[in-house]
């Protein structure tokens, strides 16, 4: 982990919605090894963006959220990533409800979803290095289904936004030597 003063977060506002862009929360150091583990995580080609896009699988590591916190690693992540999701949202008190890993490679193909009707979504970018080329450019779009960010998957980056915004997931360009690995982790809104 880093400093306070070393994380820089970005607000952006879609539609009345804040989105979150959060870097140096994470040193190089502990992103590389964060890289390295996940390069290893059993991924299966499973996944779908929506159930009329379900002919289009993607590769997919599910974690079980119980046992996340038990991990060295990971469980520093998820500790910072629910401090930083409180302070960033501070009238969303939920729990994770699900979390996974997604790997995308040149030619994969995305599609615009979104989450669920509450709660926010966080995204993790993995990859200890990428360059701009390689593009995998995370898009949010607005409910006229027009694109109105593109967030560059820069290492050890958090995107948080709620899981009600409209988003898909780039995936790399043929110049990229590397798969796209996104952590993923969906915190339910609690009940009111």
């Amino acid at each position: 982990m880093d400093a306070s003063n070393d994380v820089v977060v970005r607000t952006r506002s879609l539609e009345g919605q804040d989105l979150h862009i959060v870097d140096g929360l994470f040193k190089p150091d502990f992103v590389a090894m964060l890289h390295e583990i996940a390069k290893r995580f059993a991924f299966s080609l499973y996944d779908a963006d929506t159930r009329e896009t379900s002919h289009v699988r993607h590769w997919r590591c599910d974690l079980v959220p119980e046992e996340m916190g038990k991990h060295p690693v990971l469980g520093l992540w998820l500790k910072q990533v629910e401090l930083t999701a409180a302070k960033l949202f501070p009238g969303v008190k939920g729990t994770l409800r699900e979390a996974y890993c997604n790997n995308h490679g040149y030619g994969d193909h995305q599609h615009p979803h979104i989450d669920a009707p509450s709660g926010i979504t966080v995204l993790y970018y993995v990859n200890a290095e990428w360059q701009p080329d390689w593009q995998g450019e995370t898009l949010l779009f607005e409910s006229s289904d027009d694109a109105h960010h593109a967030v560059a998957p820069r290492p050890g980056r958090l995107l948080m936004f709620p899981a009600n915004i409209l988003h898909r997931g780039g995936t790399p360009s043929r110049s990229c030597i590397e798969r796209r690995l996104v952590l993923v982790a969906k915190f339910r809104a609690a009940q009111a």
